[in-house]
């Protein structure tokens, strides 16, 4: 009899043990796992999705500091592979700024590819949102570190993406990056003059 009971008692562990597992997110596009640590001290708002053009964005770019195509096209290429060609802007948040621990001001969550042990996931990442495009560009704009940014108003892409590089702003080669950035112009913003 108590075998029995036992039988059952370890059936019934074994089939709860693996519907909690079958319930945990593993990290696939549709079931992201959670972000890491506390979410940060702004307030959650839902997330307005939208596709902006890089026309939108240099006319934001101009609100906030005028310059020519070229001055502004390291900046418009940076938008473009950080937005997938402008299609995936969240909240206003031109390239996904991320809200870090500190960040005071609204946010939002977005499932971001990330790597974890090796294997590629996606994870829920907590960004910046922001009421208006321009205002998302202008703290865009804030956080480039100076010298990347005399790189792009002098309209040199290669000066600007290996400034980016020595900065820690982006991980990989600056010149693949410049490539991207020139693609990318070239494909979605023939008026560049690049």
């Amino acid at each position: 009899m108590w075998g029995f009971i036992a039988s059952i008692a370890a059936g019934a562990v074994l089939f709860l043990f693996q519907r909690h597992v079958s319930k945990r997110p593993i990290g696939g596009q549709a079931d992201p796992i959670p972000p890491d640590g506390p979410p940060p001290p702004g307030t959650l708002v839902y997330p307005q999705p939208a596709s902006v053009s890089p026309d939108e964005v240099f006319l934001a770019i101009q609100a906030v500091r005028p310059m020519s195509n070229a001055e502004a096209a390291a900046l418009i290429g940076t938008f473009l592979l950080s937005s997938h060609n402008g299609d995936e802007v969240v909240s206003h948040n031109p390239v996904g700024i991320e809200a870090s621990k500190d960040w005071t001001g609204p946010y939002t969550m977005v499932r971001r590819p990330v790597s974890i042990d090796g294997q590629p996931k996606h994870q829920w990442r907590p960004i910046r949102s922001y009421p208006t495009l321009k205002l998302g560009v202008q703290d865009w704009m804030s956080i480039i570190p100076s010298s990347s940014m005399s790189y792009a108003m002098a309209g040199d892409i290669d000066g600007y993406a290996s400034d980016l590089h020595r900065n820690g702003v982006i991980g990989i080669e600056p010149s693949l990056y410049a490539t991207y950035i020139r693609d990318a112009l070239e494909n979605h913003w023939p008026g560049s003059g690049v």
